[in-house]
């Protein structure tokens, strides 16, 4: 084991929080880096942190993972005085993912946000543009129309959506005739 300021590197890489003694400040920095880290630890073991709202699984069910995200949000709560504002950071480290073209460590982020604050918009939005830079607009459709929904004002969340489903009907020639119409009409609501 290594012994870092933080305290030691457990086998998964993953910092345990055992603080040295520091000032408040750099104290409260290192807890706020941590937090974010410690919830992707949290998630890696499994394929359901690459998928959006960890593809439907019931986290609170197994006690490893219930007990991650309530440490995460402990942890958050702490570092930022809010789960939603540890929940706007999270979606922040995301969209630097998304730039990075970083799809999975992004999607993990955004799934810590959501645990943080499931009725943050920006999550939902955010699960659309991975999922949408992934190749699937069909299951982005959906998230980004969710985002749409709360009314936030997020520049291009409408027009994005918009041509999620226009991707999604050019995509899937199969499509059944019922929902290819109200993919488009949903599309053409959507752009003024």
């Amino acid at each position: 084991m290594v012994r870092t300021s933080l305290g030691k590197i457990n086998q998964r890489g993953c910092a345990g929080l055992f603080p040295v003694r520091t000032t408040r400040s750099v104290l409260v920095a290192l807890v706020v880096e941590v937090a974010v880290w410690m919830g992707a630890c949290a998630s890696t073991p499994d394929e359901q942190a690459h998928l959006p709202m960890y593809g439907g699984m019931d986290r609170q069910a197994i006690p490893k993972y219930r007990d991650a995200d309530l440490d995460l949000m402990i942890g958050s709560q702490t570092a930022f005085g809010s789960l939603e504002k540890a929940s706007e950071v999270s979606v922040d480290h995301g969209f630097k993912f998304v730039e990075q073209k970083e799809y999975t460590m992004a999607m993990k982020r955004f799934n810590q946000a959501w645990t943080l604050n499931p009725d943050n918009p920006r999550v939902y939005w955010g699960f659309g543009t991975v999922l949408t830079k992934k190749g699937k607009p069909c299951e982005a459709a959906p998230l980004l129309d969710k985002a749409v929904g709360y009314q936030a004002e997020i520049p291009g969340l409408d027009a994005q959506t918009a041509a999620a489903y226009r991707a999604c009907v050019d995509s899937n020639p199969g499509l059944a005739p019922d929902r290819k119409a109200a993919y488009l009409a949903r599309a053409r609501a959507l752009t003024p």
